[in-house]
């Protein structure tokens, strides 16, 4: 997934984000311990709490 900031142009009072891009990804193993799917990073779980907090 990339995440990407850009500027449309419109003025308002908040602060304007800085444009930018970065790309997230979190890699999925399959754990023979617990029989499942377990994810290499919180990384997805930290972009969905920077979207609550933006929208």
């Amino acid at each position: 997934m990339t995440n990407a900031t850009v500027l449309s142009g419109e003025s308002c009072d908040d602060a304007r984000p800085k444009p930018g891009t970065h790309a997230i990804s979190v890699t999925y193993l399959w754990d023979k311990k617990t029989s499942r799917y377990a994810k290499d990073s919180d990384a997805l779980d930290k972009l969905a709490e920077e979207n609550a907090k933006r929208f």
